[in-house]
């Protein structure tokens, strides 16, 4: 059951980091605004002890357009929307779709679950402000999990069992907005 909170917080999250994205200083001092568009990209991982916390905070790296940073925590809610703040201003997005997950085992148990969506920026903050663009969000999470102890499954790795150990858990996200575009003065 954690697994799935954690992985459906990880899309939520992930879809967030995206909409990050938009550009850093890009201001001028004529007055006009125009639009400047270009590739984003965010990506960021924690390993060990901090994957398993109650709630898991990424490092996020932007980096395209906007060249930024964030320590995104992961929401513990399965809803649609996320903001993502950073030092250039909050991103705004909208998970848009059917979100994809995979779960494989490796020996020993080692899970590895991989979700992917799609996500669309909806403006936010600072550089962010009536930001838009298309994006694509990809959540991983792995870590060793318990195996069944009761029939029917006896002996099978447990996908909704929390990790039995730090060593070796990850959670990252990989996010790509393209285009993104945001206004500048």
């Amino acid at each position: 059951m954690r697994l799935r909170i954690k992985l459906g917080a990880m899309a939520v999250a992930t879809a967030a980091a995206t909409f990050l994205v938009a550009g850093p200083a890009m201001a001028g001092t004529t007055g006009h605004v125009r639009s400047v568009s270009g590739n984003e990209y965010i990506s960021g991982a924690v390993y060990g002890q901090a994957v398993l916390a109650q709630t898991t905070t990424l490092p996020l790296k932007f980096r395209g357009l906007v060249r930024t940073y964030s320590n995104f925590t992961l929401p513990n809610n399965n809803g649609n929307t996320a903001t993502i703040p950073t030092p250039q201003g909050n991103l705004h997005l909208m998970i848009v779709g059917a979100m994809v997950s995979t779960m494989k085992f490796l020996p020993g148990c080692y899970g590895i679950a991989d979700t992917n969506f799609a996500i669309k920026v909806t403006g936010g903050t600072g550089v962010f402000r009536g930001a838009f663009g298309p994006g694509h969000v990809q959540l991983v999470f792995k870590a060793y999990l318990p195996r069944y102890t009761g029939r029917p499954h006896k002996g099978q790795c447990n996908p909704n069992g929390n990790p039995t150990t730090p060593k070796g858990a990850e959670a990252a996200l990989y996010a790509q907005v393209t285009p993104l575009t945001i206004h500048v003065h």
